[in-house]
């Protein structure tokens, strides 16, 4: 069984599209937070229903657990962060950890940011980048944690099929990818013309 982001609450953004909304703002991190640990507790319940139950839940979660770490790179047994993102993975993989399902095996994903040529983000950022509104966020030296979707796939394919492996795994790539130049090789890509780097103020 594998296991995202609640179906109903605030999912990530897709089609069609809906003018922004303060994501940080209270009611809203109440929502996603309630989202992730509502469908957490309620697959639990259910499998304690279920004969036999599932033998493996794969469930995901975000490299957003470990919060903002400049440029050090984080193992799984790296500490959780302390911004809003990093304490609604800490709620989410606590509900998971709890879940009292002794004959089946768990794996969680910390998934970082998702790219694929036809789904991910990389669409997203392509439409963007066509109507010249792509670009680095910020100073643009932040770095990002990304993973190829076919990369990810094959994660879940070896959660499912490897029964040697349980526990936190993290799903994305070791090198370490600042969002300007990120952001210049995903405009390139979906567009063929890159994103003019902003000059940085001294």
């Amino acid at each position: 069984m594998i296991s995202s982001a609640a179906s109903s609450g605030r999912p990530a953004q897709s089609a069609p599209w809906q003018p922004p909304t303060n994501t940080c703002a209270p009611e809203n991190l109440r929502e996603i937070t309630v989202s992730r640990v509502a469908s957490v507790n309620a697959l639990a319940a259910a499998m304690k229903k279920v004969a036999p139950p599932p033998r493996v839940w794969v469930q995901a979660s975000a490299t957003g657990f470990y919060g903002d770490t400049g440029d050090r790179l984080c193992d799984e047994s790296a500490p959780a962060g302390s911004n809003a993102l990093a304490n609604i993975c800490r709620q989410w993989e606590a509900a998971f950890a709890a879940a009292a399902v002794p004959a089946t095996r768990k794996v969680a994903l910390r998934i970082g940011f998702v790219l694929g040529r036809e789904s991910g983000a990389l669409p997203v950022l392509g439409r963007l980048t066509k109507y010249f509104l792509g670009g680095a966020v910020g100073n643009g030296r932040q770095f990002i944690s990304w993973i190829h979707l076919a990369d990810l796939v094959q994660m879940f394919v070896a959660a499912v099929e490897q029964e040697n492996l349980s526990g936190t795994f993290n799903a994305s790539r070791r090198t370490r990818s600042r969002m300007r130049s990120s952001c210049g090789r995903c405009g390139a890509c979906c567009t063929g013309r890159g994103v003019r780097p902003r000059r940085r103020s001294r």
